[in-house]
């Protein structure tokens, strides 16, 4: 019995036995170099409830996707399959493939279809979403709400301009100080205008 007991202790180290435990405290790892310092080898997402590591954390690889379906259908899929069940509070960011021409909804990997709402819960205007540009979506449970672009896929400006957003271009370098009308009748020699206060 003794000896049976002796080589189940040795055997079971050699099998690679795992196993995991819950801890109800911070983890504080401790090093006199900081290489000493961090959790190595966990591998990239595979399933929806893996452990995400700092690069898939860092690229956003769980939740970011780009639009396979058309300008008011959006197909999304995801790399790791998502549960049977989205959650509320789910985040996810979409690349826009093409410019929106009314109400939009989202099949998210076979999913849905569910609607893409904007403020006050109403459908997405046309050409509210612009081609190219990376929009961020919370699910309420019900419909993903629209909470603008994180990122515009800007517009062709004259040479000197960079654009501002998917309306505006403003010069690259700055101007001597200048009063209202010689700034004015700069900006139109130019080809452009001054901000208005709204634009400001």
């Amino acid at each position: 019995m003794n000896k049976l007991l002796l080589f189940a202790l040795l055997a079971l180290p050699a099998l690679g036995v795992r196993a995991q435990i819950a801890i109800d405290r911070a983890i504080l790892l401790e090093g006199t170099d900081p290489s000493d310092r961090q959790v190595e080898g966990i591998p990239d997402p595979t399933q929806w409830n893996d452990a995400l590591n700092s690069r898939a954390a860092a690229l956003q690889l769980m939740r970011y996707g780009v639009n396979t379906g058309s300008a008011n259908s959006w197909v999304i899929d995801l790399p790791p399959p998502l549960p049977d069940t989205l959650p509320p509070g789910a985040e996810i960011l979409v690349r826009v493939s093409a410019e929106n021409t009314g109400a939009v909804d989202l099949t998210l990997n076979g999913t849905g279809p569910f609607a893409v709402v904007g403020r006050m819960a109403r459908p997405l205007d046309s050409a509210e979403v612009q081609a190219g540009s990376i929009v961020r979506l919370l699910f309420d449970g019900e419909a993903f709400q629209w909470h603008g672009p994180l990122s515009f896929a800007g517009r062709d400006c004259p040479a000197g301009t960079v654009p501002v957003n998917e309306r505006y271009c403003i010069e690259s370098t700055i101007r001597d100080t200048a009063h209202f009308a010689p700034a004015a009748i700069t900006c139109g020699d130019l080809g452009g205008r001054l901000c208005s206060w709204g634009e400001w």
